[in-house]
């Protein structure tokens, strides 16, 4: 994510990136860290179900985490 993250800086887009979605795999201290300083908010699905209640209280959240549920199936489907 990270090495995606500083290609896509390097490209100076007009617009600056503002979420960053992930599934729980990306979760941890370390991206949530590097997202806040690059000004990125985090809309990495949490690994911790209290936090994960948490975070679908947030409305621009839980519109990011449906829109890639299908994805993921799409994905499982090749993957079997």
């Amino acid at each position: 994510m990270r090495q995606s993250i500083e290609r896509l800086e390097e490209l100076n887009l007009p617009d600056a990136l503002e979420y960053v979605v992930a599934d729980r795999g990306f979760d941890s201290k370390g991206s949530e860290d590097f997202l806040t300083g690059h000004g990125i908010e985090s809309m990495i699905c949490p690994k911790d179900p209290q936090r994960l209640r948490e975070r679908l209280k947030e409305e621009k959240f839980r519109e990011f985490q449906t829109r890639r549920g299908g994805t993921e199936a799409r994905i499982g489907i090749f993957m079997s």
